[in-house]
This record gives structure tokens, sequence and C-alpha cells, in this order.
């Protein structure tokens, strides 16, 4: 049977079929294209940012300061609005602030939630102190230590402003230790008893409780237990006028020794 170069009439069709079927397809895929956009281009222009309210008790800062740190203002599109960059903002710009949860919905509200931090230390830093929270985040720079603030001791700080982490002296970075064990005293509400702490030796961190107990916290670890027992003993089996040591340094065991502790006391300020 001899070859010829010609289509067939079924090869012609097929062809054409195929050849409608990509164009359909692209012509889909451009109105979806279009749709999209559309969509987009809605919800971006005409979803707008009506009413921004703050919640939470605050008292610190007015309601006036809380407005300006808000990078968010009335007529942003909702779905623009970055809350985690809001959040940042704020937490950085009012240090003071220990939380803040910003929320938005599509009827045009947005919902700022603050905590306030309630729990402080100072810590020395250049020629005064800086006060920290337990995550050591710099709340402010003072000249003398704030009433009822718990003091750091042993600990060589190097840099940082209001908002931001406490950098600490590289030859005796003891800020993991630190961090762990404000967090711990704090969460159970030992905050304002707390009179001192010297971390200088993290083998054997000292705690100075309402200025009468001096405790020996040993390291960090098992740091829970050992706060739940000087909780224990100093809160429920300690009268208020007692004074002494206090041995929580092994695990399971909490030791007091009556004694004066002004010579303690002394050394544990004045150990550099």
């Amino acid at each position: 049977m001899e070859k010829t170069g010609r289509t067939t009439p079924q090869r012609r069709g097929t062809k054409a079929s195929r050849v409608r079927r990509r164009r359909r397809f692209f012509a889909a895929l451009f109105l979806l294209v279009i749709l999209l956009a559309a969509v987009i281009a809605c919800t971006v222009f005409f979803f707008k940012v009506t009413e921004i309210k703050f919640e939470g008790k605050i008292e610190k800062y007015s309601m006036r300061q809380l407005q300006d740190a808000c990078p968010i203002e009335e007529g942003d599109s909702v779905v623009l609005v970055s809350t985690g960059a809001a959040e940042s903002r704020m937490l950085s710009d009012l240090p003071y602030l220990e939380t803040v949860k910003v929320e938005k919905s599509f009827s045009g509200l947005v919902t700022v939630t603050c905590t306030e931090s309630d729990d402080f230390a100072a810590i020395a830093y250049e020629s005064g102190f800086a006060v920290i929270n337990p995550s050591l985040k710099i709340i402010d720079i003072v000249n003398k230590v704030p009433k009822n603030c718990t003091v750091i001791y042993g600990q060589k700080t190097t840099s940082g402003r209001p908002g931001q982490k406490l950098k600490m002296a590289e030859e005796n970075d003891n800020s993991v230790q630190l961090e762990e064990l404000l967090t711990g005293l704090f969460e159970a509400g030992l905050g304002g008893k707390i009179s001192a702490i010297n971390i200088k030796d993290k083998l054997n961190i000292t705690i100075l409780y309402e200025k009468r107990i001096l405790i020996q916290f040993g390291t960090i670890n098992n740091s829970d237990y050992k706060i739940q027992m000087l909780c224990e003993v100093c809160g429920n089996q300690l009268s208020a006028e007692d004074e002494g040591v206090l041995d929580v340094a092994t695990t399971g065991k909490a030791i007091f020794s009556p004694r004066d502790i002004d010579e303690l006391v002394q050394e544990m300020k004045t150990k550099p």
C-alpha cells in the first residue's frame, strides 16, 4: 500500500477538538484568575477597620498612649492588618505590658487585649538599675530600686533598652538560670516577698525572703520542687518573726537553722 502525506478527516477532527479543549481550559483559567482578583480587591478595599477597642486593666499607660503605640488605624484594610506586627510593636513601645493580643474581624472591629506586668526585679545597669520582668525584658531604667522590688546581685549586664531583653556579660552569663528562677518564684506568688537573689555562683544560688530568711537554693535543678518546699516552710511552718537560714539545696529536704543573718545578707549583697 502506498502511503501519502495527507491528513485524514478523522485526524483533522481530533486535532481541532484538542485545540478547542485547550482554548476552553485557558479561557476558564483566565476567568478564574479574574474572579479571584476581583474577590481579593473587594476584600481589601471594602472591608475596612471601623473600630479599635482596647481591653484589659492597664494602670501604667493612658488610653492615648495605647492608641499611639498601636499601628492599626481606622480605615485600614482588615485583610492587610498584621496582628503579629501590631503586638510586637506595642510590646516594644510599652515595656510595662506583659502580653498583647490583637484580634480582627471582617465586621471591622479590632480588639486589643493587654495585660500589665506586676512582678519586677531590679539589676545593676550602668550607673543605675534596669527594672526587668521574669523574661528579663527591660521595663525601665531607674536611678534607685523601686519599692518592693526584688534585687538581683552577682550578674553583670552589658546592654539593652526598655522593651528589649537585657544582655548579660559573656564571662558570667547566668541569664538562663535567672529567667527560670524568677519565673518560678513569681508564678508561685512570691514576687513581693523575695527581697534579693544572688546568682553569681550558679551552683550555690542564694535567695533572701522578706529580709529575714536566707535561702540556700543550690543549683537551678528541680527548681519547681524547691520553690514548693520554701513556700510550704516559709508560708506555713515558720512564724512572721522567725529569722535564720533555710537550706533547700538538697532535693527532698528543707532544713531551717535559726540565727542572725545580718552578716550573711551583707555578704550576699556585696559578693562580687
